[in-house]
């Protein structure tokens, strides 16, 4: 029987990480998570599920090795499999779970799957439904519709021991291939798993979207400006949504939802070829595993606290760097004027 487990990297996912952990753990046999930062109750909850019991373990001694952001999922891939005995590694988002058109539990399928073949399963995106009832329960329960498969662009991978050991595989941006040594570069398949798809939940409630691209995009104007042109396009769409309506429609958040992650050329050819055939309606059927997910832990009812805090928690962090990078250059300044002082300039 082959081990399997699961990566996630989180940063404020109060809303989905209880659901997410709970779901990917009925075919995982335990999940490392990074936590870069949350500023809400995210981590909280994590530690609530490992003190129950569940095989949930936090990677923070990967903080210590001060990895570029790119490079801590394929840290993460080989701590799995070094400390955990990993054979097949599922990476994922917090807003993503692994499952099986059938509506069965996928772990058969992966213990199918070839160890020498890169698999690069489907994002199926579920689309903003108002929440006009309140959730109370697993979260996928809430959607009913998912965008038209032709809008799909994106494939997340599923990797063995065997790439990421032997071929020396690495993860590309965003997890959606692997990246191999020229030498190998003729020796790897890549097939789609007939049955597997990513249940992908991007856009969740209102107050989730303010929660993560207000402080998403004021964490992203902490960058220098040449470093930040081309970053977290979405979250400053929608900061300025926020900014210059100080609020956002139902329709447009559904729009949004749509359209998430797609590039514009891309998506203005696809949405003329498909018209108005956008959603599939087609709930995800978790039905397999319904006694394993029910929440403890999740509130939904603290969205505006949680947005307080991680917004004014953002806008702090970013008045503290503006500070420390005029101090910064006000030091350089300081060490050119006395090295000037010193030639006689």
């Amino acid at each position: 029987m082959k081990k399997i487990i699961g990566l996630t990297k989180v940063r404020n996912e109060s809303d989905i990480i209880e659901s997410f952990c709970r779901y990917n753990l009925t075919y995982c046999d335990s999940m490392l998570v990074y936590d870069t930062g949350s500023l809400d109750n995210t981590r909280e909850i994590i530690q609530s599920m490992i003190d129950e019991g569940l095989a949930i373990h936090f990677a923070d001694d990967i903080k210590s090795l001060s990895l570029p952001l790119l490079d801590i999922f394929n840290a993460m891939a080989i701590k799995a499999i070094d400390e955990y005995g990993a054979d097949l590694i599922v990476r994922l988002d917090a807003d993503e779970f692994l499952y099986h058109t059938d509506a069965v539990n996928p772990r058969a399928e992966l213990e199918n799957l070839n160890e020498k073949v890169e698999y690069q399963a489907p994002w199926r995106t579920y689309t903003y439904m108002p929440d006009s009832g309140g959730r109370k329960d697993f979260l996928p329960n809430s959607f009913t519709h998912y965008r038209n498969p032709l809008l799909e662009t994106f494939n997340k991978t599923i990797a063995s021991k065997y790439l990421l050991k032997d071929k020396q595989a690495k993860y590309a941006p965003g997890g959606h291939s692997m990246i191999y040594p020229e030498k190998f570069h003729n020796d790897i398949a890549v097939e789609k798993p007939e049955k597997l798809v990513f249940a992908h939940f991007p856009l969740r409630s209102k107050a989730q979207l303010m929660t993560k691209s207000i402080p998403g995009w004021i964490d992203t104007l902490k960058l220098p400006k040449a470093t930040r042109k081309g970053m977290a396009l979405q979250w400053e769409l929608l900061f300025n949504e926020f900014r210059d309506r100080g609020d956002i429609s139902e329709e447009k958040i559904k729009h949004h939802s749509i359209v998430y992650g797609l590039h514009e050329n891309t998506m203005k050819s696809i949405l003329t070829e498909i018209g108005d055939r956008l959603t599939v309606q087609e709930p995800m059927d978790v039905s397999f595993c319904a006694d394993k997910v029910r929440l403890r832990y999740t509130d939904y009812k603290a969205d505006q606290q949680i947005l307080i805090r991680t917004a004014l928690t953002s806008f702090e962090s970013a008045l503290y760097a503006a500070e420390e990078r005029e101090a910064q250059l006000s030091r350089k300044q300081g060490i050119i004027e006395r090295f000037c002082r010193k030639l006689g300039i």
